[in-house]
């Protein structure tokens, strides 16, 4: 990230790159599948309303001039979003063995010498 911020930098006088903190990944196709109905044929329709009086129910039309439809999407009525708390963290998986032999092989070759063990080292066989 030191590199490429330093890239940014460097490119123009006006240029400054802006590094944002790492945020946490959370899971919430799970945490919404648990919650809420999907809603069926969702890529025929191009119009969206929700409203701040009914967070749970969606109106969806097909076209600008269709007929609207309200559809709940709520599964369970006694669901309480402020005491459902947030999706859990889903965690890196890493760099399977194949694509760290693939970097090791091919890209470490063009990468600068102060950078290859870090950006391309030897797989460590388990």
């Amino acid at each position: 990230m030191e590199q490429l911020a330093a890239v940014v930098n460097k490119s123009s006088v006006t240029n400054i790159a802006v590094r944002y903190p790492a945020w946490p990944w959370r899971n919430w196709k799970e945490f919404l599948g648990d919650h809420f109905k999907a809603l069926a044929g969702i890529r025929k329709y191009q119009y969206f309303k929700f409203c701040v009086d009914e967070p749970v129910v969606v109106t969806v039309r097909a076209t600008g001039d269709a007929t609207a439809m309200t559809v709940c999407i709520l599964k369970d009525p006694a669901f309480r979003f402020r005491d459902a708390g947030r999706p859990g963290i889903v965690l890196a998986a890493g760099l399977s063995k194949a694509r760290q032999h693939y970097l090791h092989k091919t890209v470490r070759p063009y990468v600068r010498p102060a950078f290859q063990d870090r950006l391309g080292p030897e797989p460590q066989e388990d």
